[in-house]
């Protein structure tokens, strides 16, 4: 039971969850979960009905961790929005958001995951944009310098001059699409093309497309990570990627297909199509 409390706690610290009018009553609900979670917890690890229904509950809300889900990656690889090799036999799906410190942070982790399997892995970026009043224009923008093959020097930029991801700390006025066409053309853009492609069909299709993709998954909060498929909710320090990344390697290069192959053949070849809850049945 205790270890129930810190998981719903240490998740809460590590991922953003939508801007959305039942935020408050949801947060409420959370904090109500783990008070009486906390109140079990006293109690000597409380068990019964209530227990067992909470711990059902938690359950039906996890992804399975031994599914693979088949997450769609191609039109974010032809924009552009990838760092790392094309082929890779790991690849990283990251669904992220603009305005959340926890992305910030776990940028850098996955940088250094590139660096230090160069060609094995790859991070693909999908657009789950949670914040939407603050970052829809920011998410367009980061398609559209894919689009100029700049995405990842778009990325950096954005997160070294919008804000401090680790106080927290964000300028209204820095997030606007003012104060970023303001210094796009420092990393090479070209600002009309930018602004161009910002309100062309292409980038707004492509984080639809993205957001619906991630709601077959139940993919609800950022950053969460497909990694070969596996799910895992929350940022992670360098030394918990890696763990999963060895394991996914080992397996991967065992398997005798070229990295070019890996993914489609393997991962969405034989992977899952929509959510499965931990403890539910497999599909035939």
């Amino acid at each position: 039971m205790k270890r129930l409390v810190l998981s719903v706690l240490a998740w809460s610290l590590t991922a953003c969850q939508p801007d959305t009018k039942n935020i408050e009553k949801k947060l409420d609900d959370m904090a109500k979960d783990i008070r009486d979670l906390k109140a079990q917890v006293a109690r000597g690890g409380g068990g019964g009905a209530g227990a067992a229904q909470q711990q059902q509950r938690q359950a039906r809300e996890e992804a399975d961790p031994t599914a693979v889900f088949a997450v769609e990656v191609k039109s974010n690889i032809e924009i552009g929005m990838i760092e790392g090799p094309k082929d890779a036999y790991v690849t990283i799906v990251d669904a992220w958001d603009n305005a959340c410190p926890y992305c910030a942070r776990v940028a850098p982790t996955l940088a250094q995951l590139v660096k230090d399997y160069p060609g094995k892995v790859r991070v693909i970026y999908k657009n789950l944009v949670v914040h939407p009043q603050q970052v829809a224009r920011a998410h367009l923008a980061g398609c559209a310098a894919a689009l100029q093959g700049k995405f990842v020097e778009w990325q950096n930029a954005w997160w070294d001059k919008a804000w401090n991801p680790y106080t927290q700390s964000r300028d209204a006025k820095l997030l606007s699409e003012e104060g970023f066409m303001a210094w796009v053309p420092s990393i090479g853009l070209d600002p009309r093309k930018l602004k161009a492609d910002m309100d062309g069909q292409q980038c707004q299709q492509l984080i639809a497309a993205d957001a619906a993709e991630l709601r077959k998954f139940r993919v609800g909060s950022t950053p969460s990570f497909f990694i070969n498929g596996r799910y895992s909710a929350g940022a992670m320090d360098l030394g918990s990627f890696k763990q999963i990344v060895e394991r996914e390697l080992k397996a991967a290069e065992a398997s005798g297909l070229p990295a070019s192959e890996f993914y489609d053949k393997v991962i969405l070849g034989k992977g899952e199509k929509q959510f499965r809850a931990a403890g539910a049945p497999k599909p035939n």
